[in-house]
């Protein structure tokens, strides 16, 4: 995958969220709407049923997520002559939650995406660089987290904001990378710490269900050696999540 069509792949992704996102917003809110309107008629004392909607209560959530793994840094370079850099890639990710009263939380967070490597290398002075794809990567991660849930619009709100704070580990690994001379070796796996930092929101679609949108930086320390200092590198994922609150 080239990083022209890898763009083009994220942005009919991220189309396709934010319409799909839309219309998860219409087909939740028309109901909402018809509650209170026979709220309105209610007698005093008596259970409401638009309470059901947009409960925030304790307990677990779990969810899982499609998105887009987007680096926002180089993993190495030498001056204007050699870089190497991953792709954009589709990743998958699975997410485990508990509540507390209050809107703080914590989560286990854990994903995989395939970004390919590739080397921009400039052989001559004043020539244009040259594109070397070494194959894919296996990018697996797995962050804990701390969290928090503003309660914004009460217990009818149904579209909740938190935010994240945490860390984890990342591990690198390839069994197949291609020079070009038709011999593949091996790239020995690297596991590295990594601080998450992101943001997101729930959108309610039932009293148990839910969509995601989430986003959430990795921030880590690369040793491109035999090239220049550790970098810190940036991958940011962006994904959607489906999930289900045991609350």
């Amino acid at each position: 995958m080239n990083t022209d069509r890898s763009i083009a792949y994220l942005r009919r992704f991220l189309a396709a969220a934010l319409f799909g996102l839309v219309i998860c917003v219409f087909q939740a809110v028309t109901p909402r709407v018809a509650l209170a309107q026979e709220s309105e008629t209610w007698t005093t004392g008596a259970a409401n049923p638009a309470d059901d909607l947009g409960q925030q209560g304790s307990g677990f959530e779990i969810a899982a997520y499609l998105g887009v793994l987007t680096p926002l840094s180089t993993l190495a370079n030498q001056g204007d002559t050699l870089k190497a850099e991953f792709t954009t890639a589709v990743s998958y990710a699975l997410g485990l939650d508990y509540w507390f009263s209050g809107g703080f939380g914590i989560g286990a967070f854990g994903g995989y995406a395939q970004p390919e490597m590739t080397i921009f290398l400039v052989e001559d002075a004043g020539s244009f660089p040259r594109e070397l794809k070494l194959g894919n990567v296996d990018y697996w991660y797995g962050v804990l987290t701390a969290m928090y849930r503003p309660n914004l619009g009460g217990n009818k709100a149904i579209l909740r904001p938190y935010f994240l704070l945490g860390g984890g580990i990342k591990s690198l690994g390839s069994s197949a990378i291609d020079l070009g001379d038709g011999e593949p070796f091996s790239v020995e796996s690297s596991t590295k710490p990594v601080l998450a930092i992101g943001a997101g929101a729930h959108l309610i679609l039932s009293k148990s269900w839910f969509l995601r949108l989430d986003v959430r930086d990795l921030v880590s320390q690369f040793d491109p050696e035999p090239f220049e200092d550790a970098k810190v590198q940036n991958d940011l994922f962006t994904s959607i999540g489906f999930g289900y609150a045991f609350h």
